[in-house]
């Protein structure tokens, strides 16, 4: 979370202003997750453990290490591994993973590596498997040694048949490229001239799960609306109550409920703003200095500050029926003309006033509660509903 109060005009709100359409979901999924409480608390544990690692626990068991294999003796090894232990326990304790506390009591240099290895193996998985979440070394400069308690390869593995394709098919000729949207490998038998394989896979940039599971065959040489109306034939068929298509819990008849619910794609900048709304929130309520009313009315005017003020039309001036009711002014133009309504025209107003019949905020304070509520629906709790957005 952010450490200083957050502006709309922040760059993570901007991006998402920004992403392609061929990605939103993947993107806006990976923004409510790593808002996620428990995500965090995981990521901030993982972080705190490489850097022990690096600049605490490393140095010493180098030394160990080089003296074992020279039969030296180390001295002080019991108090060295003592202080380990020590500073391994206030970061399990105040991450309130507790549980690992056993399985550290029996510490020496000798299983140091392979005890955290296996606490950081477990933490990333969790973040797999239960919140979708793929850990990456965001901070590979500092860490240069963090490779020798974790393989930063693990849970990227693209497709299984691929893997077991090119270790089966070594005398293959292979094609494996990418750009921005999408990544392609094929394999060609040279004595056939025939392809083996040829896939292409989507690039997503955030760091999510990928459950892109069911390969569409297709003839790329096809002209692009005959594709197009093939794919959306398989996907209103796969949205509909009678599909052919089954998913794995539907193949293995299970009896549980799953909500396959798809995010309905607002204007990215929309989705912007929620963002901000429960980011805005989130500060203020930890730092418990202001109450959520008070917030709510700040994030009016942020908002009407960053987009517009509405302000209502007169009869004549609405031509159709068709035509808007509100006309959309800048701050600067809604508080000039706000001031017309003022009693005294020597009053310094720098606000634009909400209370003026015919002057509305661009969010109101009911709209903006409505949002945080579907936004916390999203990201909190053990089991937060972003994970249906790409996962049934």
């Amino acid at each position: 979370m952010q450490n200083c109060i957050p502006t709309r005009k922040d760059d993570i709100y901007l991006e998402i202003e920004k992403f392609d359409k061929y990605t939103f979901t993947h993107c806006i999924t990976y923004e409510f997750a790593r808002r996620n409480s428990n995500v965090e608390n995981i990521l901030n544990f993982l972080n705190d453990l490489f850097v022990l690692y690096e600049f605490i626990i490393y140095k010493p068991l180098k030394t160990y290490e080089s003296m074992l294999k020279s039969n030296r003796k180390f001295e002080n090894k019991k108090n060295i591994e003592n202080i380990l232990k020590d500073k391994i326990y206030e970061a399990i304790k105040f991450h309130t993973e507790t549980q690992w506390i056993i399985e550290f009591e029996d510490l020496t240099l000798d299983n140091i590596k392979q005890k955290i290895s296996k606490l950081i193996k477990s933490l990333t998985n969790k973040l797999y498997e239960d919140y979708y979440v793929i850990y990456k070394n965001e901070f590979e400069s500092q860490f240069k040694h963090a490779h020798e308690i974790y393989d930063f390869r693990d849970n990227i593995e693209r497709d299984k048949a691929l893997t077991e394709h090119v270790t089966a098919n070594e005398f293959d000729k292979y094609n494996n490229e990418d750009n921005d949207y999408f990544s392609i490998f094929q394999s060609l038998n040279k004595n056939k001239k025939e392809f083996t394989f040829n896939s292409i896979y989507p690039k997503f940039k955030t760091a999510m799960r990928d459950f892109t599971d069911t390969k569409v065959m297709l003839n790329i040489k096809l002209p692009l609306d005959e594709l197009i109306d093939f794919i959306t034939k398989i996907k209103k068929d796969y949205n509909s109550k009678e599909s052919i298509i089954k998913s794995k819990i539907e193949q293995l008849e299970d009896k549980l409920n799953f909500n396959n619910e798809e995010l309905k794609k607002g204007k990215n900048v929309n989705w912007a703003d929620m963002f901000f709304i429960y980011d805005y929130l989130q500060y203020f309520i930890r730092s418990s200095s202001k109450t959520q009313s008070v917030i709510a009315s700040d994030l009016e005017i942020l908002l009407s500050k960053y987009h517009y003020v509405k302000v209502k039309k007169e009869e004549n001036e609405i031509k159709r029926v068709k035509d808007k009711k509100n006309c959309e002014m800048s701050w600067g133009e809604a508080l000039k003309y706000s001031k017309e309504f003022t009693l005294n025209d020597d009053e310094d107003i720098t606000e634009v006033d909400f209370s003026i019949p015919g002057i509305t905020p661009y969010l109101n304070k009911k709209t903006i509660t409505t949002n945080l509520n579907k936004m916390e629906s999203y990201i909190e709790g053990e089991d937060p509903k972003y994970k249906s957005l790409i996962h049934s």
